[in-house]
């Protein structure tokens, strides 16, 4: 699935090898988060039916979540990647679930992906957040794990079977990019109200 986008960039690197300069280029991984509207419920409900098979979704379905949630999607060099699904805070806690197709992943674009949406959490309003995931995904509850998620407690909807994670620190961590991992993102807010877009690199956040 392709969404117009002109934000392909490379990075130079240059190394010193003895007295002979060693070059190295790097792709910049152009990660764009974009807010649903009716014209993306499809590309959501795509990522979503690919990754949890188990559990399809409708059209109808996808418009229903849209209306009680934060529905996001995400692209790189045009190239759709993923979704996130951010439900609204029912006491206290929030709950963050980001998707990334099989071949976009081990990318880092889920830890990126994830980290934007917990930037634009505001823990003053939120006491926990948390992420659910599928039970028989392996590879989702280690992203999970790894991003500082530990299990609570598990469920079954329709016969499905999902694993629900708390993070044990909810306070967004900080970008720590080096200098040859920078990013550029397109940042949306999740707060509600309009939503807003800013293009920054992810080392230079405010």
């Amino acid at each position: 699935m392709k969404h117009e986008s002109k934000d392909t960039e490379f990075a130079l690197t240059i190394g010193q090898t003895g007295a002979r300069p060693a070059a190295r280029y790097r792709r910049r991984m152009s990660l764009t988060i974009l807010p649903v509207n009716a014209e993306l419920l499809e590309q959501w409900r795509e990522v979503h039916n690919s990754v949890i098979v188990s559990m399809q979704l409708t059209a109808e379905d996808v418009a229903e979540r849209a209306v009680r949630n934060t529905l996001t999607v995400g692209y790189v060099d045009a190239v759709l990647v993923g979704n996130a699904t951010v439900r609204a805070p029912e006491d206290g806690v929030i709950t963050i679930i980001v998707r990334v197709l099989p071949e976009h992943r081990r990318k880092g674009l889920g830890s990126e992906y994830l980290k934007e949406l917990l930037c634009q959490t505001s823990t003053s309003r939120v006491g926990q957040i948390k992420t659910v995931v599928l039970a028989a995904n392996v590879d989702g509850l280690a992203f999970a794990v790894h991003h500082g998620f530990t299990e609570t407690t598990r469920y079954e909807v329709d016969g499905v079977a999902f694993v629900e994670l708390t993070l044990r620190d909810a306070t967004p961590r900080a970008n720590r990019h080096g200098p040859n991992e920078e990013q550029r993102t397109t940042r949306v807010s999740i707060d509600g109200g309009s939503p807003r877009a800013t293009l920054y690199r992810a080392n230079d956040r405010p």
